[in-house]
């Protein structure tokens, strides 16, 4: 039962990634790396995609793929920190009075697979989905396909369908690992400054 809810609410949060990828891209793309541009024009560099297409796709593709990476550090940190059933886990076994690595020993061994299952489940379907659509359907139903494959393409239109997804995968469950080690001492502040 907690692995299908965890795969429930990480599939919905996932139908909302298109719209949350616009948060760290405006960041990325619409004020970081122009500053850094204008503050370090030895170091970064706007290139021209007419004049310098080779230079201007690799800036594109790098930045996408930060920017996919933020949007999935946020995605993965929304379905860990604010999962009530791992807080309550985690505060019922040890009244909120753990250290990090006991909280570690406690959480881990708990949660690792269901973050795995996260991690290949719920971006396998888009995943594959787009690379199997035939064009011609894909045409059809222009706005709902981008919407749905949108995000998942920002890192396999870099780096492939295989690699791509395997990269989208990796970066969720680092990102969920990343977010729990972040939510293990959350928890016990929360709880210990209820009580």
């Amino acid at each position: 039962m907690r692995l299908a809810k965890n795969l429930f609410f990480a599939i919905i949060l996932w139908l909302l990634m298109p719209l949350a990828v616009n948060i760290p891209q405006f960041l990325i793309r619409g004020t970081l790396f122009p500053a850094l541009c204008e503050w370090f024009p030895e170091v970064f560099e706007y290139y021209s995609p007419v004049t310098q297409s080779a230079e201007y796709a690799t800036l594109t593709a790098t930045l996408d793929i930060i920017i996919a990476s933020l949007a999935v550090f946020l995605f993965s940190y929304i379905t860990v920190r604010y999962d009530n059933e791992r807080m309550e886990y985690m505060i019922s076994r040890t009244d909120g009075l753990y250290s990090f690595a006991e909280g570690a020993r406690l959480y881990f061994p708990r949660y690792i697979k269901s973050d795995i299952a996260v991690a290949v489940a719920v971006p396998t379907p888009f995943v594959v989905a787009s690379a199997l659509v035939p064009e011609h359907i894909h045409e059809l139903a222009d706005p709902i396909f981008d919407y749905l494959f949108s995000f998942g393409r920002m890192y396999t239109d870099h780096l492939g369908y295989i690699l791509g997804g395997l990269m989208l995968s990796l970066a969720i469950l680092l990102t969920r690992l990343l977010s729990a080690m972040k939510s293990i001492k959350a928890w016990q502040g929360l709880w210990l400054s209820e009580i």
